[in-house]
């Protein structure tokens, strides 16, 4: 099923008005495709490759930059490398000196997989992380969860908090990506009622919580091995999940449970 969630699409799809396409990158190219994306990056994002700890995080970093300005170039109808980004005072990237309703995107990387986010005019956020075991298991959840998430957290038995534990982390790292706050709103305040895969948010103890109501949070199709979600200021819109090929410009849609023909799910 997770497979079929993460399939190529047979041509490129569009991007209508109330959707949210998110595309699965793979990280680990080999070195042909690795070289071929580098001359897209630009002077600072292969300085920042260049000074990364290790060759496979370097490889990855160019690897994600690489096709996320492929992903970005087909949707503006521009080369890769004629892309250029902004950043907001938080350091939330976006796309400079663009017209017309703006390209939204969001890009997360772990592991050897990355995610990108793209809407038009709808605000986004994406999260993926690998879950690995946690010494400080507890320790890490009384850090993120608020109060009402921890005691339904310490009512869950062992072998299933690990799981809950990445998949309430995930949906708060795609959120305060989707606001570009940073650590501007502490996380243990932002409360997330889950029904099924979808999340509505609150905000615990602030005056202006008007904000939070216009927001929801997804969990993503799943990736063995990696908890993944998406926020958008949207309560109403089709999400539409991809399998990206930096090798293949065309690349569609899940049809698996859940959702449309097409590859569309509404929410």
């Amino acid at each position: 099923m997770a497979d079929r969630a993460w399939a190529p699409p047979e041509e490129w799809p569009d991007l209508g008005a109330h959707e949210v396409h998110v595309w699965r990158l793979p990280l680990d190219l080999d070195a042909e495709r690795l070289g071929a994306l580098w001359p897209l990056l630009s002077l600072d994002e292969q300085l920042r490759a260049r000074g990364s700890r290790t060759a496979l995080l370097g490889g990855r970093f160019v690897v994600a930059r690489g096709q996320l300005r492929q992903l970005l170039g087909r949707y503006l109808r521009q080369p890769p490398q004629s892309v250029r980004f902004r950043y907001g005072e938080r350091g939330k990237p976006g796309i400079a000196h663009e017209e017309g309703i703006p390209l939204q995107f969001s890009l997360s990387h772990a592991g050897r997989w990355a995610l990108v986010a793209v809407s038009r005019g709808i605000r986004v956020g994406v999260d993926l992380e690998v879950v690995r075991p946690r010494r400080d298991l507890r320790r890490a959840a009384d850090l993120i969860l608020s109060p009402a998430e921890a005691a339904g957290f310490a009512r869950l038995p062992p072998e299933e908090q690990l799981q809950a534990f990445y998949r309430v982390w995930v949906r708060k790292e795609a959120l305060v990506k989707g606001l570009g706050c940073g650590l501007a709103i502490p996380v243990r305040r932002l409360e997330l009622c889950a029904h099924g895969g979808l999340a509505r948010v609150r905000l615990r103890g602030a005056p202006d919580t008007a904000w939070a109501a216009g927001w929801a949070v997804h969990d993503l199709p799943p990736i063995p091995g990696y908890a993944g979600a998406l926020a958008a200021e949207s309560l109403t819109l089709s999400l539409r999940t991809w399998q990206f090929s930096s090798g293949k410009v065309l690349l569609a849609g899940s049809d698996s449970a859940g959702r449309c023909r097409g590859g569309r799910r509404r929410i």
